[in-house]
């Protein structure tokens, strides 16, 4: 992904306006002499964020952002979430998949940001996405060079793929193009080993339907199906 001039100039800022190293990058250690400064991780953080292809508005979630009503109405579903989410890279190697999906404006999204950037932090390379926008990486990697090299490195570098609103693809209906890329797509990814993470705004069952057959068994029979409850908190976190 290109860096953007005004996301340069926010990198460049976290070194410029470094009170430890003065923007040099290095400071000096009683201890072990010259190291290099903190600033330095959060840029590189901050270009891993960003490589990720996470929105910005959920790069930085902290799960204490949660409401206490939201916490109160979804405690099962919360604590299931966090044994999903402990150990990130044993979740690669099973293969696992997480399907999160409640009404909008629950969390879901924000949830999301927060496994993607603790998979940077446990080693792992995560990468965030749109169904529509999986099935138009599919569909335009025979002509597209930019596209087929995004859609190679999700295959055959990404640990962790979340794709948010998976059932949105196959309206107003399951047979168009875009929804058979998007099936096909699906099966690559299945082959390989990787944490999915989905979401969508209907229950999985009611997605399931609209699936191929091949694939909803595959998916009924691998996902961990997390619902939430509760009030839209589009401005509160939920």
């Amino acid at each position: 992904m290109e860096i953007g001039s005004d996301f340069y100039r926010e990198l460049e800022s976290i070194t410029l306006n470094c009170k430890k190293c003065g923007g040099t990058g290095f400071h000096r250690s009683a201890r072990k002499g010259r190291v290099q400064c903190t600033c330095v991780a959060k840029i590189t953080k901050a270009l891993a964020l960003h490589k990720a292809n996470i929105p910005v508005r959920y790069q930085n979630f902290d799960k204490r952002k949660l409401t206490s009503a939201f916490k109160a109405a979804n405690k099962r579903s919360l604590d299931l979430f966090k044994e999903q989410t402990d150990d990130i890279n044993a979740q690669v190697r099973n293969g696992s998949l997480l399907w999160l999906f409640s009404k909008p404006g629950l969390a879901k999204s924000s949830l999301v940001g927060w496994v993607l950037s603790r998979a940077l932090d446990q080693g792992a390379v995560p990468y965030y996405l749109r169904a529509d926008r999986l099935a138009g990486l599919r569909m335009d990697a025979g002509r597209d060079s930019e596209a087929k090299a995004t859609y190679q490195y999700i295959i055959d570098d990404v640990d962790v793929l979340a794709i948010e609103e998976i059932e949105k693809v196959y309206l107003p209906g399951h047979m168009t193009y875009p929804a058979q890329s998007f099936y096909s797509a699906l099966a690559d990814i299945y082959d390989t080993a990787k944490f999915l993470i989905v979401t969508s705004n209907e229950q999985p069952v009611e997605v399931l339907r609209m699936f191929p057959d091949y694939l909803g068994d595959r998916f009924t029979e691998k996902s961990v199906q997390i619902g939430f409850s509760g009030k839209s908190g589009r401005s509160s976190h939920a």
